[in-house]
């Protein structure tokens, strides 16, 4: 009880630095629907857990249902916040409430596989699908990045398995520029995009994507799933 009153004490007035588009219902729909799409499930919740876990400042959740009913009454609520979610499917409500937002000067970060992407949305962040890349590829990163703990050097590789990271690697730059690509992996001479962020027009905001990975192995002795070495 005395949680529940400083929870009441201390409610929020305003969504947070970051807001977490929760597709609740999509969920439901990937896990027992006929698209058969639960590793994009289980891979979503354990990457953003581990984002969390490591620093990422998610304060705020919302279920794309009340994200698009609260938007719908007050349409500058969530300008502030850094919009954060699973890349939504094409033609759907969300897509379009994400690209406005964008071209109204908002900032969007969506994350995971873009297999099943609006394609307004590939077009934004100057992405075209293409063969999945999956297995231990190398990885490029153009910001300045953190080795493990007691390192001097980054590792250079990531176990990317599809069981568990939502599928393969499957997009690629549509563009000559290299402008706004972050991060790439390659597996012989197939380069994938990892990580982009791309700045709308003029007075518009911005609109990124990163992949991730969980890099994690699956083994019937443990509960949890076993992380890779980080070296």
């Amino acid at each position: 009880t005395p949680h529940l009153l400083r929870a009441l004490e201390d409610f929020p007035d305003a969504p947070g630095l970051v807001t977490w588009i929760y597709p609740f219902d999509e969920y439901h729909a990937w896990t027992f629907g006929a698209a058969d799409r639960v590793h994009e499930v289980f891979f979503g919740d354990w990457f953003v857990r581990a984002a969390v876990n490591r620093g990422f400042p998610l304060s705020t959740v919302v279920t794309t249902e009340n994200f698009l009913k609260a938007r719908e009454a007050k349409p500058d609520l969530f300008r502030a916040s850094v919009l954060t979610c699973p890349a939504p499917e094409p033609g759907s409500p969300l897509a379009a409430a994400l690209l406005e937002e964008v071209r109204n000067g908002g900032r969007v970060l969506l994350y995971g596989p873009l297999t099943h992407a609006d394609p307004r949305l590939l077009t934004a962040l100057g992405l075209q699908l293409a063969e999945p890349l999956s297995g231990v590829l190398q990885i490029k990163v153009s910001l300045p990045t953190d080795g493990p703990a007691g390192d001097q050097v980054t590792p250079s590789q990531v176990h990317l398995r599809e069981t568990t990271s939502g599928g393969g690697v499957d997009a690629m730059s549509a563009e000559s520029s290299r402008d706004g690509v972050l991060a790439e992996v390659t597996a012989g001479d197939q380069t994938r995009a990892f990580a982009v962020t791309r700045q709308a027009e003029a007075g518009g905001g911005r609109i990124g994507w990163v992949r991730g990975a969980l890099c994690e192995e699956i083994r019937p002795s443990e509960m949890l799933p076993v992380r890779d070495d980080p070296r």
